[in-house]
Order: C-alpha cells, then sequence, then structure tokens
C-alpha cells in the first residue's frame, strides 16, 4: 500500500491499535496508535480501543459537503481504507480455555468497523483477510 500511494503522490496515513502499531512501526511503517487520533487511551484491558466518534465518524463519513463540514468543524479525517484481522475465535474454541479466557476473544470493535466500512462501500474499502492485501494494492 505505502508504495502505491507513493507512486500516486499520496501520504499514506496508517492508524492502528497499540500491538498493530508497535508491529507496524517495527517493520518500517509510519503509524499512529488509535489513542493518539481519538485522544482516548485504550481502556478495560483493551476492550476498547477503535470504539470512538472520531474512528467511526472517519469511517461512516458520506461523500457529501455536509459530512465534510461536520468533520472539519469536530477535526476528524476521513478513513477510506478499514483492515480488519478478527480474533481468531474459532481457534480458541479448540484450546483448554476457561469461558472467561474465552470470551476476551470475542471482537467487537473489529466486526463494527467492518460493518461501518461496509455500509459506506461507496468511500472506503474493506478488507478482512490478509489474503486480499496483495488484490487491493494492486487495485489501489
Amino acid at each position: 500500500l505505502r508504495a502505491a500511494a507513493e507512486q500516486k503522490g499520496e501520504a499514506l496515513k496508517v492508524i492502528a491499535t497499540g500491538s498493530t502499531c508497535g508491529y507496524l512501526i517495527e517493520n518500517g511503517f509510519d503509524c499512529v496508535k488509535v489513542e493518539e487520533m481519538t485522544g482516548f487511551p485504550e481502556i478495560l484491558d483493551g476492550r476498547v480501543k477503535t470504539l470512538h466518534p472520531r474512528v467511526f465518524a472517519g469511517v461512516l463519513s458520506r461523500n457529501s459537503e455536509k459530512d465534510r463540514a461536520t468533520l472539519k468543524e469536530h477535526g476528524i479525517s476521513e478513513i477510506d481504507v478499514v483492515i480488519v484481522n478478527l480474533y481468531p475465535f474459532e481457534e480458541k474454541m479448540k484450546l483448554d480455555l476457561t469461558l472467561e479466557q474465552l470470551i476476551e476473544f470475542i471482537d467487537i470493535g473489529g466486526p463494527s468497523l467492518l460493518r461501518a466500512g461496509s455500509k459506506n462501500y461507496d468511500r472506503v474499502a474493506v478488507l478482512s483477510s490478509p489474503s486480499q492485501y496483495e488484490d487491493f494494492a494492486r487495485a489501489y
């Protein structure tokens, strides 16, 4: 994606949750932690990270002057691509985990972001699997 953006002379701004952002930085990407974007830390042991109006308004804003004015008024940027790798819940079910441990692998923010991006399909690209990355980067 970075190479495709550079070829078009565009800046690629990556926003990610803490551990993902750390991984991306370690692998040479510029990345902004979602908490820097929202001004709100991850809370409840990471249960609440992306569920924030700055994130969802950026994804759900329509291609209209009214929505762009609202974003500008609140200092929110549009988000054009949503990339979510859901927690591997089915794999975790095969492990010897307690119910309390297993429940922590029920993803809330990821499916919400996928749905928000899909609702805004005419402006937002939605990727839900690493197998989609290469094709998307070529099309981008």
